[in-house]
């Protein structure tokens, strides 16, 4: 994100006062005039972040996805009705380890995957997740959202340069004529591994990053067991572990 913002000052970082929690303390020492904190996560919402989106601004609010729970209501009127450029860093999405059931962020993919004009995500290693802070970014056609757990990521090395991803569409990273699996953010390595232990077995599977909660890609979804068909199958299977948040 600092880097971002070196080219693009536009950009800031909204934090409840905790930068260091959020990783935004590299933030705050490279670009001290374009963070701001503050305690009350709906002052960060209404005030802060939302009142910079409507100056031109591109706020990157950070923020753990159990707290951002208190502040639903902006979420839907001060953020959604209005389309507000507001980038939502969710920390600590799904189970939290050692801070606690009060910090675990299970629930942030069903409140927002109802609220209309919001785009949410989530990154399958470190350089996906790269790309899709590049991708917040630049999108500017409302609110859009990612959510990450908590910990070390797979050690995938991010590219020199970020890509723009295409809003709601997948990525098929293996094809297969049986058993589709598609592994949301962190669950996808285990779903690469089950699909691995499928094919030891003969059976043939498509393995899919979904990547976005909302908008779900629904090409894909409804192209695979389509696909199957066409092929005169007798058997299909169609699993999805897509939106476990663990």
């Amino acid at each position: 994100m600092a880097k971002f913002a070196d080219s693009n000052k536009n950009i800031v970082a909204i934090t409840a006062a905790m930068p260091s929690g959020t990783g935004l303390g590299f933030f705050k020492r490279r670009i001290p005039t374009a963070i701001t904190m503050s305690a009350s996560r709906k002052n960060m919402l209404r005030c802060f972040a939302c009142g910079l989106a409507t100056q031109g601004l591109k706020p990157f609010l950070a923020i753990y996805s159990t707290f951002f729970q208190r502040a639903y209501d902006m979420a839907i009127h001060d953020m959604a009705i209005q389309k507000l450029n507001v980038a939502l860093c969710m920390d600590r999405a799904g189970l939290s380890g050692d801070d606690g059931p009060t910090h675990h962020g299970l629930f942030d993919i069903g409140y927002l995957r109802h609220i209309p004009n919001w785009v949410h995500m989530q990154p399958k290693d470190e350089d996906e997740f790269v790309d899709m802070l590049w991708t917040m970014a630049n999108y500017n056609a409302g609110p859009i959202a990612i959510r990450y757990p908590r910990g070390s990521g797979t050690g995938a090395k991010p590219k020199p340069e970020p890509k723009l991803l295409e809003i709601g569409k997948a990525e098929v990273v293996q094809h297969g004529r049986e058993v589709a699996i598609f592994g949301l953010g962190n669950m996808f390595e285990v779903a690469e591994e089950a699909a691995k232990k499928l094919e030891q077995k003969g059976i043939s599977v498509a393995l899919i990053n979904p990547r976005w909660i909302k908008p779900l890609d629904t090409g894909t979804l409804e192209f695979l067991p389509a696909a199957w068909k066409s092929f005169a199958l007798l058997k299909t299977t169609f699993c999805t572990t897509a939106l476990a948040a663990q």
